[in-house]
This record gives structure tokens, C-alpha cells and sequence, in this order.
């Protein structure tokens, strides 16, 4: 109520000015602007301020992949479901719940797939322009053996709102291994064109590395058929990750 309050003393002191009608209605306008865009930052400032709670462990590890521990990813996903219930209207709330979703996953919570899922569509329909969530709902329908052709849809969309973005080409790649054979032509001459660009970048071909990994052993002899397919390329490839291992 102390805003109120403010608010009336400030009114009453423009209101006993000399100042013109029209001036006094500007005044007025500007402020009411003013509080209005204040009223509509302090959701987000609250629900930022839940997730910081944890001194920012949870968002890091989200940025720079480290490991959590099981109770530290329960605790994360408490944190950003109250984020998300404080300010329903932010994508990149919904789209980190969903990332803890999937760790959950990981660690045996067969329910974490369905919230992904949830959590990512609402971040879609808040961040139609990310590529990353499409990519990520891409491999959430994969994970939960959705039909080959809603998991195409959603790596389309990836290509088509991020190019060349490499998170995002990233995870195209890790998804299109598993279900190589429903990939259509156009999609698996983009998925090699975005390998090729990342065998000519260190950090990127690092990266690809990691997909490589990642996969099952029937995935990765289809890597090494469909995107390294002569001798030459593929045991380029191969010692190349071979002395990438040695070194981490």
C-alpha cells in the first residue's frame, strides 16, 4: 500500500502546480508508463530470484554441462517450477526445467519425460524462434518413441529457426543417427553439410566428438557409414578421436 501512498502524494503535488492541463496529463501518463513497466519486471526479478537461491550451481552446470548430484537436480527442478509458477510468460525458465527434466531422466525418473515434454512445448509456444527447443523436443519424442514423422517436424523446425547454430546442429545430429533410415534425403544432406563444417573447426569437431560418444554402438557404426564414408574419412576421424581421448 506504501506505492499507493506515493503515488497520491505525487498526483496531489503535480495537480498543485501552475502547470497546464495538458502537461499535468502527460506527467501523469508518463508515470503510470513507468509503473506499469516496473509491475511487469517484478515477476521476473522474483523468479530469478528463487533460482538464485542455490548461488547459481544449477544454471552453471546447465551452461558448462557439469555433473550434478541426484539431489541437487530434485532441488533444481523445485526451484525453477517456482520460478515458472511465478512468471508463467518466460521461455528460457521453461525450456532449463526442462534440461533437469531430462537429467532426472538420467537417474531413473521415467514421469521427468512427460514434464520435458510439457515444460519444452510451453517454451516452443513462448520461443517459437528457438532453435534449441525444437531441437530438444526433437530428441524428447525420440526418447519417448514418438512416430518418426512428429520427431522430422521438430528437427525441421530446428533447421529452420537455427541454421547454423551449434547447440542446436548438434543435438540434430545426435537425433538423426537414431532414426537414420526416416530421415528424408534433404534432411540427410543438411545433417552432413553441418558435419563437415564442424570437422573443420577444433572446438566444434571436440563437440562432435562428444555425439559421437553419446550414441549406442549401432548408432555409431551409422555415424561413421553415412558421414565419414570412404576409408580416408572415417580413420581420419577415428584417430583424431582416438587422440582426443588420450588427452582428456
Amino acid at each position: 500500500m506504501a506505492t499507493a501512498v506515493i503515488i497520491t502524494a505525487a498526483t496531489a503535488s503535480i495537480m498543485s502546480t501552475d502547470m497546464p492541463a495538458a502537461g499535468r496529463w502527460t506527467a501523469i501518463f508518463f508515470a503510470a508508463i513507468g509503473l506499469f513497466t516496473i509491475s511487469l519486471a517484478v515477476p521476473r526479478v522474483l523468479a530469478y530470484g528463487v533460482i538464485a537461491r542455490d548461488a547459481g550451481q544449477a544454471p552453471t552446470a546447465l551452461a558448462n554441462g557439469s555433473r550434478l548430484s541426484s539431489e541437487a537436480i530434485e532441488q533444481a527442478r523445485r526451484a525453477y517450477r517456482n520460478a515458472l509458477a511465478v512468471h508463467r510468460s518466460d521461455g528460457q525458465i521453461a525450456q532449463d526445467l526442462a534440461r533437469f527434466d531430462l537429467l532426472a531422466l538420467k537417474d531413473g525418473d521415467g514421469a521427468a519425460l512427460l514434464d520435458a515434454s510439457s515444460h519444452l512445448r510451453s517454451a516452443a509456444a513462448l520461443m517459437p524462434n528457438n532453435a534449441f527447443v525444437w531441437s530438444l523436443l526433437a530428441r524428447t519424442a525420440q526418447r519417448r518413441q514418438a512416430p518418426a514423422d512428429e520427431i522430422i517436424a521438430f528437427l525441421r523446425l530446428s533447421k529452420l529457426t537455427g541454421r547454423f547454430e551449434a547447440s542446436s546442429m548438434l543435438l540434430r545430429v545426435h537425433v538423426a543417427m537414431l532414426i537414420w533410415k526416416d530421415v528424408p534425403p534433404d534432411l540427410q544432406r543438411d545433417i552432413r553439410q553441418d558435419v563437415g563444417r564442424f570437422t573443420s573447426n577444433g572446438k566444434l569437431l571436440h563437440a562432435l566428438f562428444r555425439v559421437y560418444l553419446s550414441l549406442p554402438y549401432d548408432a555409431r557404426a551409422t555415424f561413421l557409414d553415412v558421414l565419414f564414408d570412404t576409408p580416408a574419412r572415417r580413420g581420419w576421424f577415428q584417430r583424431r578421436i582416438v587422440d582426443w581421448t588420450k588427452l582428456r
